[in-house]
């Protein structure tokens, strides 16, 4: 798969063909009740730990620990695991409604999602020596926790399987849903030692931005998580987890995936602080983002050596010379043409899938992407 593939539908002049995507994205009473759910996710983890004797002080650590993880954030990944089961349940000829359980069982693995997320996190604002996070201090920069916030990440992720095993077990789809966090895990793993690698710390180096392997990073470190994993795992739940439906969603859901990067990438840069709630620094901070990766394609022999000289510094004259250099390439502007072609492509993908899925799950992720300001 790559981000501009030659191979895609026809795209339409303007996404402005694309109707409604904003319908089925979740209300206000489904993300309420999402959150009511993490009290009993809690009990659950915490109650285990009980059982097993854990000191009172470090199961109070432990809930906090959780807490401040996983709290904060738009929700938006676990979220789309109830939004699939709710579209597929309404589309259903029948309409059989949904029973508390299986809406329960929606949010469980909703919070799973952001479980993950959360693990991911703790340890990226280690490797990035990130000072906030979602406008609080980064878990690792809290006075008692330091390093030790290492080993949270890992325990965040176990928690995912301690929750699997109390309320999926007797499942069919069991195996599937274990194999699904393992395989996502793995590949967001691979795309961050990627990441790493191709912007070391201290090591300023901008050959290695190319769009090849810029793309390879995005697909593993971004698009499997964000969103072909909450779908897939409401596809389970909805009863339509075949390989058939998974490797179409598969299709479909990565190139979203990309695209949502490549849009944190571009607001990063050229977004409002005040909408994203955030300083950019992907520039200082060396990264191999999509600007830069765009930029160093078209750009002509002076401004590839402005850019190779200034980018990854620390200095506010190089920053803007940077910023000055995407602008004179019309980076801004080449990002909307990219957005609106790749919304068409994908559009067109759901306008022809088939099987059993409901095309308005996909729209539902998209409404939750297509020009998002944060």
């Amino acid at each position: 798969m790559t981000v501009e593939s030659k191979n895609s539908l026809e795209a339409t002049s303007s996404t402005s063909t694309l109707p409604n995507l904003k319908e089925s994205c979740h209300d206000d009473n489904q993300k309420r009740q999402f959150i009511a759910t993490l009290d009993s996710i809690n009990t659950s983890v915490l109650n285990y730990l009980k059982s097993i004797h854990i000191p009172p002080d470090c199961l109070d650590r432990l809930r906090v620990m959780i807490n401040h993880n996983v709290l904060g954030g738009k929700l938006n990944r676990g979220l789309a695991v109830v939004d699939t089961l709710h579209i597929c349940q309404q589309h259903e000829a029948n309409r059989p409604g949904l029973t508390e359980m299986l809406e329960y069982k929606a949010n469980l693995l909703g919070w799973c999602v952001e479980l993950l997320q959360a693990s991911f996190l703790v340890a990226d604002d280690i490797m990035d020596a990130s000072i906030t996070r979602r406008g609080k201090p980064c878990w690792y920069k809290k006075e008692d926790v330091g390093l030790n916030a290492i080993n949270d990440s890992f325990l965040l992720r176990s928690f995912i399987f301690r929750i699997l095993k109390n309320y999926f077990h007797n499942e069919p789809y069991y195996p599937q849903l274990l194999q699904l966090f393992i395989d996502v895990g793995y590949d967001t793993e691979l795309g961050q030692m990627v990441d790493l690698e191709t912007a070391p710390d201290g090591r300023i180096n901008t050959d290695q931005f190319v769009k090849s392997r810029y793309e390879w990073i995005v697909l593993h470190k971004t698009a499997y998580y964000t969103c072909y994993l909450p779908v897939a795992l409401g596809l389970h739940l909805a009863g339509k987890g075949t390989p058939e439906n998974l490797k179409q969603a598969q299709d479909i859901l990565l190139d979203l995936g990309i695209v949502f990067q490549i849009q944190d990438d571009y607001l990063d840069v050229f977004g409002s602080p005040e909408t994203i709630g955030k300083i950019g620094t992907d520039i200082e901070d060396n990264k191999c983002a999509w600007p830069i990766v765009k930029a160093l394609e078209i750009a002509s022999d002076s401004q590839k050596k402005l850019l190779q000289a200034m980018y990854g510094k620390h200095d506010k004259d190089c920053i803007a010379k940077v910023k000055e250099i995407f602008n004179e390439l019309k980076i801004e502007e080449l990002y909307r043409e990219y957005e609106e072609q790749e919304f068409a492509k994908i559009r067109a993908k759901v306008d022809n899938i088939s099987g059993n899925v409901p095309k308005e799950v996909y729209l539902s992720v998209m409404g939750k992407i297509f020009k998002r300001q944060s």
